[in-house]
């Protein structure tokens, strides 16, 4: 066999590779997509974009913020025809975010830029939902974990402030300037009694990073509850 030969079977197989995980990602996306039909996120609409390796599931939610859960795909280290799936959701603007944005604070901590929210599934972080087969259980494991944790982390970002500042007390690296955050989400669910239950927290973990940055604590939660008054 000449050298040409060869490397041009190599090139033979390399394509024909490429266009079957290709092939596995868009039938992957389409079920997806299909067992998702008709989902809505505080009665919006999910809606599905698609490119050769990510599906996006966005949505406008009611207090102006935008939605999206992220499923991009992952090949490194998986054997010929295998991907991953390395889900995050992510939450931008809204009424939190436009309170944050009036407070004397640096940067978020943490990317994307100007994202109230940004997590992924704790257990599984760094290795994300492995696709061997069209029938894949991860296919399934996505679908259950858009329904049953994110979209209703959606919800309490954008409304149903309770279950929003649990989350944030609890994973307060998922939040921006998670203090501050959780002292607006405080007063929003008009749970004032959550004050010193935030302020505990932020003495204990460097995780709350703001409260660390802040001079005057009781100024700048009264400064939060002028600006979430202003903001109804």
């Amino acid at each position: 066999v000449s050298p040409k030969r060869s490397r041009d079977g190599c090139e033979d197989r390399t394509v024909a590779e490429t266009r079957s995980l290709r092939d596995a990602k868009r039938d992957a996306f389409v079920k997806v997509i299909d067992r998702l039909a008709g989902t809505t996120v505080s009665g919006r609409p999910l809606k599905a974009r698609r490119n050769a390796d990510m599906l996006r599931l966005e949505v406008d939610l009611p207090d102006g913020s935008s939605g999206l859960i992220a499923l991009p795909t992952i090949k490194d280290g998986l054997p010929t025809g295998e991907f991953a799936f390395d889900p995050a959701v992510l939450l931008y603007k809204g009424r939190i975010w436009n309170v944050l944005r009036q407070l004397p604070l640096r940067q978020w901590s943490h990317p994307p830029r100007d994202a109230v929210l940004s997590a992924r599934p704790p257990r599984l972080r760094g290795r994300g939902f492995r696709v061997a087969t069209p029938d894949a259980k991860a296919i399934g494991a996505v679908v259950n974990l858009v329904r049953s944790e994110w979209i209703t982390l959606l919800e309490s970002f954008s409304g149903r402030w309770s279950g929003a500042l649990d989350h944030t007390l609890a994973r307060p690296h998922e939040v921006a300037a998670p203090f501050s955050t959780a002292i607006i989400l405080a007063f929003l669910a008009d749970q004032r009694d959550r004050l010193d239950e935030a302020r505990a927290a932020a003495q204990t973990t460097q995780q709350f990073w703001d409260a660390h940055e802040i001079h005057d604590i009781d100024q700048h939660i009264r400064q939060i509850e002028a600006l979430v008054a202003c903001s109804a």
